[in-house]
């Protein structure tokens, strides 16, 4: 609606540093209110659930080149442990870094294959908290004591005031590495 208004008025909802991520993002989020399931809460659910799908290649490849990595680990110990006493501008650590490079490649094994989950998820992470501002999140109920999503949680209990769903999250990462 701010597009279409002479002169364009969209460019006041800053979307923050990634908004050629957070519009798509919250375009989507706004598709599946209006059109599935009529509750922002749980939209923001289904719309992590599907990039967490669509980024599920991504993640096993990374964890699988992980399991890769930890399997050459004591070989690559031993080369680098070959080379310890060896200052660092020293022309040998080359020597060193070339061995390490041909077990990885004999083994096809990506020295970055772990860092791909992180690369993509950085981005999203934080286009998605830049599109919490929008007016759209604001009294956007979800569940219960909810009753404004563009607002911190917070359920008095017996007078005290508790972050319900800081506390849940906790306690499932908690479990979850357990």
């Amino acid at each position: 609606m701010l597009k279409s208004v002479n002169p364009p008025l969209d460019s006041l909802v800053d979307f923050g540093w990634f908004s050629i991520i957070a519009k798509p993002l919250f375009m989507g989020l706004r598709y599946i209110d209006e059109h599935w399931i009529h509750n922002y809460g749980w939209a923001i659910i289904l719309l992590t659930l599907i990039l967490s799908l669509a980024m599920f290649p991504l993640r096993l490849k990374g964890y699988r080149s992980a399991q890769e990595m930890q399997k050459v680990g004591p070989i690559v110990k031993g080369i680098q442990d070959k080379y310890k006493n060896y200052k660092f501008n020293d022309p040998r650590k080359q020597k060193m870094n070339e061995e390490v490079m041909k077990v990885y490649s004999e083994h096809g094994i990506n020295p970055l294959g772990g860092c791909w989950p992180c690369f993509y998820r950085c981005p999203c992470f934080t286009a998605s908290t830049g599109a919490r501002p929008c007016i759209e999140l604001r009294h956007a109920p979800w569940i219960w004591w909810v009753k404004d999503l563009s607002a911190p949680d917070r359920l008095n209990i017996m007078g005290v005031s508790l972050p319900v769903l800081v506390i849940l999250m906790t306690i499932a990462s908690f479990v979850l590495q357990r």
